[in-house]
């Protein structure tokens, strides 16, 4: 499936997904057009159809629902990047999420990202004991720099489990 390109003043700011028992029936990724010059001002929205980008493990299920970019800063040198994402505990026993922890961006130039807790308010927790049958929504933020493109979001459970990928 094609998706629009991302052109100079256009930006994929979030994907919505309609499901029914894990079935994908509709998803649309959503493009802001920017105001060039300020960041963050929206101009105009538009969307087109898109797939889920979802991965399955023995305990879990992470579906990715969006992806938003913030202007790069050109002091910093850096952009931030939402990944926001549901987490569902299919096991039978409560599930620890660790986002700081089990969680990385990786961008098209090969680099790792931890991710970032500063713009968490204060006292803000995210993650935690996750019941089973439970779902927790997650925006999970990366700092990456201004050239970077993400690539895949990495899902680690613990050292020792392999890391599930879901392409971005």
């Amino acid at each position: 499936m094609n998706l629009p390109k991302q052109a100079h003043l256009h930006k994929v700011v979030g994907i919505s997904v309609a499901t029914s028992v894990g079935t994908l029936l509709a998803a649309t990724v959503v493009l802001n057009t920017i105001i060039p010059g300020q960041h963050g001002n929206v101009l105009s929205q538009t969307s087109t159809n898109a797939t889920s980008r979802s991965a399955h493990t023995a305990d879990s299920d992470i579906i990715v629902s969006g992806v938003t970019e913030v202007q790069p800063d050109p002091v910093s040198g850096k952009k931030r990047i939402t990944v926001n994402l549901t987490f569902q505990n299919l096991s039978t026993k409560t599930l620890q999420v660790s986002p700081g922890l089990q969680m990385f961006l990786h961008t098209g130039t090969g680099q790792l990202h931890d991710m970032t807790a500063k713009y968490l308010a204060p006292r803000q927790i995210i993650g935690g004991p996750l019941e089973p049958g439970a779902r927790s929504d997650l925006s999970i933020d990366f700092d990456i720099p201004n050239t970077a493109v993400p690539a895949e979001f990495i899902y680690q459970s613990d050292a020792a489990a392999a890391p599930n990928v879901i392409k971005l």
